[in-house]
């Protein structure tokens, strides 16, 4: 089965589980842009794939497309932390899950990001490929070594991910629009809201910085709504 029939069988299959969609922004098909919301456990990938109405292609960390490590991340990152599960159960699940997830996983075309590769060069190269062909990418980019913000349940974002928009803009010559998404579990609810550009207004550093705290605050305002 393709990328694209797997995936809007899970749609179908997910329609009764779906979150609405709010705000004025639409997501016409063909056009290419950036989606960057709070992650939310795994609620906000798996919500925003069934919700949106559009085909996205999400940012995944490498280990869960890696069939040596995506047991031990699952067991580290989700069994004992959000489950509360440790010792042989826990790793009976974590193998459980990670039977069902990475094919499926494989199978969505999500493009796997190293952390640890400073460059993101894999990464960055799928990205563009499918930015150049129309296509929407979903990104959470919350920082996992950081705190939880108690009013926001985010943690704060990394920027590394916005080169995609100075890469884009050096390959078209045309602005790439980024829109902030805020997935809303207790509302079941996914806020879009008004898409920003990229600054290029002193060094793409600082510009990535500032474009990322923003992405940060109109989030953080989307939940409030």
């Amino acid at each position: 089965m393709s990328h694209d029939r797997l995936y809007h069988a899970l749609r179908l299959l997910g329609k009764p589980f779906r979150y609405s969609c709010d705000g004025t922004t639409s997501l016409p098909d063909g056009e290419p842009v950036l989606l960057v919301g709070n992650h939310c456990g795994a609620t906000g990938p798996v919500q925003c794939v069934l919700s949106l109405p559009r085909r996205v292609y999400p940012w995944i960390v490498v280990d869960m497309l890696d069939p040596q490590r995506i047991v031990p991340y699952l067991y580290q990152d989700f069994i004992t932390t959000t489950l509360h599960l440790k010792g042989t159960f826990g790793w009976f699940l974590a193998k459980a899950i990670a039977k069902i997830a990475l094919p499926l996983l494989q199978g969505l075309g999500c493009i796997a990001v190293d952390r640890y590769d400073v460059r993101f060069s894999g990464a960055f190269r799928r990205s563009m490929e499918l930015l150049e062909t129309g296509k929407a990418l979903l990104i959470f980019p919350e920082d996992p070594l950081l705190p939880i913000n108690p009013q926001t349940g985010m943690r704060p974002f990394m920027s590394g991910f916005l080169w995609l928009c100075v890469l884009y803009e050096r390959k078209t010559g045309k602005r790439l629009p980024v829109i902030p998404i805020a997935i809303v579990p207790s509302k079941k609810s996914i806020v879009l809201g008004d898409p920003l550009v990229f600054p290029l207004l002193q060094s793409p550093r600082e510009d990535m910085k500032r474009l990322a705290l923003e992405l940060e605050i109109n989030i953080s305002r989307l939940l409030k709504r």
